[in-house]
């Protein structure tokens, strides 16, 4: 998930082919004052393409904090 000064984007992805489901943890995840995007992304794994720490990167190479990010990843782990 991440916020700018204009708008909230609220991020959830699955590793499964076919699920089309997705869970919200809690009513404030939907909940803000911006306007808030919904990204659901489907991740598989690829010999080819972008890996998950070719995302990392790129999200801190545009300012995104690496620390948090890597904490972030820990979690959902």
């Amino acid at each position: 998930d991440f916020e700018t000064s204009t708008f909230s984007c609220e991020v959830k992805s699955t590793v499964h082919k076919s699920d089309t489901k997705l869970t919200i943890s809690s009513q404030h995840q939907l909940k803000s004052e911006k306007t808030l995007y919904l990204y659901f992304c489907r991740m598989e794994k690829s010999a080819h393409g972008v890996s998950i720490d070719d995302v990392k990167e790129m999200l801190i190479l545009h300012g995104y904090d690496g620390d948090k990010l890597e904490l972030q990843i820990e979690k959902a782990n």
